[in-house]
Protein backbone atom coordinates (compact mmCIF):
# COMPACT_ATOMS: atom_id res chain seq x y z
CA UNK A 1 0.00 0.00 0.00
CA UNK A 2 1.54 3.40 -0.82
CA UNK A 3 0.23 6.52 0.46
CA UNK A 4 0.20 10.74 -0.16
CA UNK A 5 1.48 13.35 1.94
CA UNK A 6 -1.51 13.48 4.51
CA UNK A 7 -2.26 9.64 4.29
CA UNK A 8 -0.23 7.14 6.13
CA UNK A 9 -0.85 3.49 6.37
CA UNK A 10 -1.70 2.39 10.00
CA UNK A 11 -2.25 -1.44 9.17
CA UNK A 12 -1.75 -3.27 5.85
CA UNK A 13 -3.09 -6.50 4.76
CA UNK A 14 -1.29 -9.06 3.25
CA UNK A 15 -1.66 -12.39 1.88
CA UNK A 16 -5.13 -12.36 1.73
CA UNK A 17 -7.43 -15.49 0.42
CA UNK A 18 -9.40 -15.39 -2.42
CA UNK A 19 -13.15 -14.61 -1.33
CA UNK A 20 -11.64 -13.01 2.17
CA UNK A 21 -11.72 -9.76 3.08
CA UNK A 22 -9.37 -7.06 4.64
CA UNK A 23 -9.42 -3.84 6.84
CA UNK A 24 -6.91 -1.63 5.80
CA UNK A 25 -6.17 1.51 8.30
CA UNK A 26 -5.27 4.76 7.25
CA UNK A 27 -3.94 7.39 9.71
CA UNK A 28 -4.85 11.26 8.95
CA UNK A 29 -2.04 13.09 9.16
CA UNK A 30 -2.35 16.71 7.69
CA UNK A 31 0.14 18.96 6.42
CA UNK A 32 -1.98 21.84 6.03
CA UNK A 33 -5.28 23.04 7.19
CA UNK A 34 -8.89 22.85 5.92
CA UNK A 35 -10.71 19.20 3.82
CA UNK A 36 -7.36 17.00 2.53
CA UNK A 37 -8.25 14.07 0.10
CA UNK A 38 -6.18 11.88 -1.83
CA UNK A 39 -5.72 8.79 -3.17
CA UNK A 40 -4.11 5.33 -1.57
CA UNK A 41 -2.70 2.93 -3.62
CA UNK A 42 -2.85 -0.83 -2.83
CA UNK A 43 -1.42 -3.34 -4.81
CA UNK A 44 -3.14 -6.16 -5.82
CA UNK A 45 -2.56 -9.49 -7.66
CA UNK A 46 -5.51 -11.32 -7.91
CA UNK A 47 -6.92 -11.30 -11.18
CA UNK A 48 -5.92 -8.64 -12.92
CA UNK A 49 -8.21 -6.34 -15.21
CA UNK A 50 -7.40 -7.10 -18.83
CA UNK A 51 -3.79 -5.70 -20.10
CA UNK A 52 -3.16 -5.32 -16.82
CA UNK A 53 0.15 -6.49 -14.96
CA UNK A 54 0.25 -8.02 -11.69
CA UNK A 55 0.55 -6.46 -9.00
CA UNK A 56 -2.06 -4.29 -10.33
CA UNK A 57 -2.77 -0.74 -8.13
CA UNK A 58 -6.42 -0.58 -6.69
CA UNK A 59 -6.83 3.68 -5.80
CA UNK A 60 -8.63 4.25 -3.16
CA UNK A 61 -9.79 7.95 -2.34
CA UNK A 62 -9.75 8.73 0.92
CA UNK A 63 -10.21 12.46 2.79
CA UNK A 64 -10.34 14.18 6.08
CA UNK A 65 -10.71 17.65 7.44
CA UNK A 66 -8.90 19.15 10.33
CA UNK A 67 -10.16 21.43 13.01
CA UNK A 68 -9.42 25.51 12.65
CA UNK A 69 -6.78 26.28 15.41
CA UNK A 70 -7.40 28.93 17.97
CA UNK A 71 -5.02 30.54 20.41
CA UNK A 72 -6.38 33.18 23.39
CA UNK A 73 -4.79 34.86 26.07
CA UNK A 74 -5.73 35.62 29.51
CA UNK A 75 -6.01 37.86 31.38
CA UNK A 76 -7.33 40.04 27.26
CA UNK A 77 -5.20 43.19 29.12
CA UNK A 78 -1.43 42.89 31.02
CA UNK A 79 0.71 45.28 31.51
CA UNK A 80 4.24 45.74 31.15
CA UNK A 81 6.50 43.15 33.09
CA UNK A 82 3.44 40.86 33.53
CA UNK A 83 3.12 36.96 32.61
CA UNK A 84 -0.35 36.09 30.53
CA UNK A 85 -1.16 32.80 29.79
CA UNK A 86 -1.59 31.53 26.10
CA UNK A 87 -3.93 29.02 25.20
CA UNK A 88 -4.07 26.74 22.19
CA UNK A 89 -6.56 24.56 20.78
CA UNK A 90 -6.93 21.71 17.94
CA UNK A 91 -3.17 22.66 17.16
CA UNK A 92 -1.64 19.34 15.59
CA UNK A 93 -0.97 17.45 18.06
CA UNK A 94 2.72 16.60 19.04
CA UNK A 95 4.08 19.33 16.63
CA UNK A 96 6.11 22.38 18.18
CA UNK A 97 4.85 26.06 18.13
CA UNK A 98 6.69 29.18 18.56
CA UNK A 99 4.51 31.83 20.44
CA UNK A 100 6.06 35.68 19.97
CA UNK A 101 4.29 38.82 19.88
CA UNK A 102 3.04 40.64 16.87
CA UNK A 103 6.25 42.85 17.03
CA UNK A 104 8.65 40.01 17.30
CA UNK A 105 10.02 40.92 21.10
CA UNK A 106 11.14 37.08 22.28
CA UNK A 107 9.89 33.87 21.54
CA UNK A 108 8.18 30.74 23.55
CA UNK A 109 8.07 27.30 22.59
CA UNK A 110 5.05 25.19 23.21
CA UNK A 111 3.87 21.70 21.84
CA UNK A 112 0.41 20.72 21.69
CA UNK A 113 -0.68 17.16 23.58
CA UNK A 114 -1.84 14.18 21.82
CA UNK A 115 -5.51 16.38 21.94
CA UNK A 116 -4.13 18.94 20.05
CA UNK A 117 -4.24 21.99 23.39
CA UNK A 118 -1.23 23.73 24.96
CA UNK A 119 -1.16 26.11 27.96
CA UNK A 120 2.24 28.36 28.09
CA UNK A 121 3.18 31.60 30.37
CA UNK A 122 4.43 34.20 27.88
CA UNK A 123 5.51 37.69 29.33
CA UNK A 124 4.52 41.13 28.62
CA UNK A 125 8.32 42.64 28.29
CA UNK A 126 8.95 45.84 31.20
CA UNK A 127 9.83 47.98 27.88
CA UNK A 128 7.26 46.45 25.83
CA UNK A 129 4.83 48.67 23.61
CA UNK A 130 1.47 49.86 24.71
CA UNK A 131 -1.53 49.46 22.90
CA UNK A 132 -3.27 46.44 21.21
CA UNK A 133 -0.76 43.70 20.51
CA UNK A 134 -1.63 40.36 18.91
CA UNK A 135 0.18 37.14 20.02
CA UNK A 136 0.83 34.85 17.21
CA UNK A 137 1.52 30.95 16.92
CA UNK A 138 3.62 29.69 14.16
CA UNK A 139 4.13 25.93 13.22
CA UNK A 140 6.03 24.44 11.05
CA UNK A 141 3.97 23.00 8.25
CA UNK A 142 0.97 25.35 8.69
CA UNK A 143 0.72 28.14 5.96
CA UNK A 144 0.00 31.22 8.16
CA UNK A 145 0.28 31.91 12.39
CA UNK A 146 -2.70 31.35 14.21
CA UNK A 147 -3.30 34.63 15.76
CA UNK A 148 -4.91 36.10 18.68
CA UNK A 149 -7.74 38.43 20.00
CA UNK A 150 -5.99 41.85 20.70
CA UNK A 151 -4.65 41.98 23.94
CA UNK A 152 -4.24 45.35 25.63
CA UNK A 153 -1.01 46.27 26.99
CA UNK A 154 -1.61 49.34 29.64
CA UNK A 155 0.78 51.31 31.49
CA UNK A 156 1.93 50.93 35.40
CA UNK A 157 -0.97 53.42 36.05
CA UNK A 158 -4.50 54.02 35.01
CA UNK A 159 -3.89 57.34 34.60
CA UNK A 160 -2.40 58.97 31.25
CA UNK A 161 1.11 60.31 31.98
CA UNK A 162 2.22 63.74 32.98
CA UNK A 163 -1.89 63.46 34.39
CA UNK A 164 -2.16 67.26 36.08
CA UNK A 165 -5.25 68.24 38.39
CA UNK A 166 -6.60 71.07 37.89
CA UNK A 167 -9.47 73.08 39.85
Amino acid sequence: MSSVADFAPAVACTGIAPGKTCVIAVRFVPTALGKRIGIVQVAATGAAAVGAAAPFPVPVAVSGTTLTPTLTVEPPMARPGQIVVAKGINFPPGRPAVLNWDIRLGAQPAVADRTGQFTAAVLVFRRDVLGQRLLKATVPGLPLPVTSPPVLVMPLSYQPPNFVLRW
